[in-house]
């Protein structure tokens, strides 16, 4: 408060926060579509739509609509040449979990990652999971039983990929999941995933052709 901004742009915003800051004059924008509360400021879903948007605001913002724009085309060039390269896989069931302070969650259908499978040609595993970070029990991971397992480990957050691991694994029946018995489970620094998607489709492509 002792700055006295104008606008506070942030990776998370609590819901209450947010309205002490308008409370006082002070706009906030939430741009890390990570964050469970993304999605409800950006029209109930999680695109890529959204990140362009979020990166054409912050350009003119800032005086730089030009690198903005230049920056929104590559990632779009980048993306549509990734899909094409993903036509040839096949369509599987894939499942996206985050590890968090002890948990397993789901990234779920208004996600990003969403997008990011659906992009890539994949069935979500998680399409009928309301929400975008979603906590899944093991029973639950069990019956919907994945092909391919890709985890978003966060070591900004503590999280890496071995801890990561241990919390699939630890899971109640994580052993019978298919994608367990036959070492499909793939890692992603979650930075990837939720901050740079045009990386983040590349990345998954590569690891998911590589599982056959």
């Amino acid at each position: 408060m002792s700055a006295g901004p104008d606008l506070v742009v942030t990776h998370y915003m609590a819901p209450e926060l947010a309205k002490q800051l308008s409370a006082l004059g002070i706009q906030s924008m939430t741009v890390n579509n990570g964050c469970e509360t993304y999605p409800g400021t950006h029209g109930g879903h999680t695109s890529y739509d959204a990140v362009y948007s979020d990166i054409t605001l912050i350009g003119r913002l800032l005086g730089t609509s030009k690198y903005a724009a230049s920056s929104v085309a590559a990632m779009k060039q980048s993306i549509t040449r990734t899909e094409q390269q993903a036509r040839a896989l096949p369509g599987h069931s894939v499942g996206m979990i985050a590890p968090y302070a002890g948990d397993v969650y789901a990234l779920g259908a208004t996600s990003l990652e969403h997008t990011e499978l659906r992009s890539l040609g994949m069935t979500d595993t998680f399409s009928g999971v309301a929400g975008s970070f979603v906590p899944i029990s093991g029973e639950k991971l069990v019956a919907l039983n994945p092909w391919a397992i890709v985890i978003a480990y966060t070591p900004g957050l503590g999280s890496d990929e071995a801890q990561s691991m241990k919390a699939l694994t630890s899971l109640p029946g994580a052993g019978q999941l298919d994608a367990v018995k036959n070492n499909r489970v793939i890692l992603i620094d979650d930075v990837y995933l939720t901050a740079r998607p045009a990386d983040a489709v590349q990345l998954l492509y590569s690891k998911l052709r590589a599982l056959g």
